[in-house]
């Protein structure tokens, strides 16, 4: 068992830190977070350097899917800022979707140059209060010969608002599938009949904006289809663990930045004529930081390793999401209280962090739903857990 990393995984964290170091600055940062807006260019500039959709560009290292490299760099962007760290990492989800279809007309006119930065998507899944059981999906595209029709409402769709094209779950009914079986649909922003309804301002993850999504009506190319009727349910299925993995890495890399933050705070503070590093109690909550954050990263390269060898591990990635979601907020928690007053300052960054932290801790499928679905996993496996 080799935890060491490959060169390339070397570069690319190496990357990552050093795009972080010169392109996220902290006022840009605070601003962004206020205003609750999608850092576009910056997003760009990174799908320039190749550092979005990193799992999906690595085919040149001879690998379909590398999620271990993926994961390294949403850890290092969320350590260096909370909030440009998720919405940069984050603005390539659902990418996956169209990446595991293997629909390579749709491949060059939407994955492609969302990889380049140059077109961003948002997932229309969900249609009850960010539910992810989506056997009564009730969305439906109607063929009308060129054409689909496409009528439904779907809620919590990240990224609506800058969004140039939508991922929608639907049905499509046929002669051959009368009720209608589940595909993907790609659906074009500027097309007449969606209605975006934004929610309004959020406690954290502010730079990544969410809205409900309403079709009336919309007319969509039949060659939008992303897949068959009747098998997009299982790509989405493997999306989903996809996600709770890059969501794991950003919560992990969150939980680090925000120790560092405290780390280096207390390394310069005095309490007593005494540095507040140098008390044993202060040092003693380090250790337990250190021990929550590396456990998490541990499930995270578990979890990503798997994907990587065409295993998608449900209950591995339920558990590397909910170690590592916990490590954030309890992580994030500790440093605002090791810096006291400047803890919740703006300026010392750490609340944002906490802030962010939490979002993603409660957020679906975080938090009790997470951990009913991973109850489910550990019980219906019972004794076959193997490594």
């Amino acid at each position: 068992m080799d935890f060491s990393l490959t060169r390339f995984q070397k570069s690319i964290l190496k990357a990552a830190k050093e795009f972080a170091k010169g392109e996220f600055d902290k006022d840009i940062a605070a601003d962004m977070d206020k205003k609750g807006k999608f850092p576009e260019n910056i997003w760009k500039k990174a799908a320039g350097l190749g550092l979005a959709g990193v799992h999906m560009n690595g085919e040149a290292q001879g690998s379909s899917l590398a999620m271990t490299d993926q994961v390294l760099t949403a850890g290092a962007l969320c350590a260096a800022d909370s909030g440009l760290g998720t919405s940069v990492a984050g603005a390539c989800r659902g990418a996956e979707c169209l990446y595991l279809a293997g629909n390579e007309a749709i491949n060059a006119n939407f994955l492609y140059p969302m990889l380049d930065g140059e077109k961003l998507c948002a997932c229309a899944f969900s249609e009850k209060s960010g539910c992810l059981n989506f056997s009564d999906i009730s969305a439906t595209a109607v063929d009308q010969g060129k054409f689909l029709i496409l009528n439904g409402k779907k809620e919590y769709v990240l990224f609506a608002e800058p969004a140039d094209f939508f991922i929608v779950l639907c049905r499509v009914p046929s002669d051959q599938a009368p009720k209608a079986e589940t595909s993907l649909l790609i659906v074009e922003k500027k097309t007449h009949g969606i209605h975006i309804s934004p929610l309004g301002e959020k406690l954290g993850l502010r730079m990544s904006p969410v809205a409900d999504v309403e079709f009336s009506n919309v007319p969509v190319p039949v060659s939008n289809l992303v897949t068959d009727p009747g098998t997009g349910l299982d790509i989405v299925q493997k999306f989903l663990i996809i996600d709770q993995v890059s969501r794991a890495a950003m919560a992990a890399g969150i939980a680090r930045g925000a120790m560092d933050r405290s780390l280096d705070y207390t390394k310069q503070r005095k309490q007593f004529n005494t540095f507040i590093a140098d008390f044993e109690v202060t040092q003693h909550k380090f250790a337990d930081m250190a021990v929550q954050i590396r456990s998490a990263e541990l499930l995270i390269f578990e979890a990503a390793w798997l994907i990587d060898q065409g295993r998608f591990e449900k209950d591995i990635a339920a558990m590397a999401l909910t170690a590592a979601s916990m490590a954030a907020v309890n992580v994030a928690d500790e440093a605002v209280q090791l810096m006291g007053g400047y803890g919740y300052m703006s300026e010392y960054e750490v609340e944002r962090f906490y802030r962010d932290a939490k979002a993603i801790r409660i957020t679906h499928p975080c938090g009790r739903g997470l951990k009913n679905s991973l109850a489910k996993e550990v019980i219906k496996r019972k004794n076959q857990w193997k490594f």
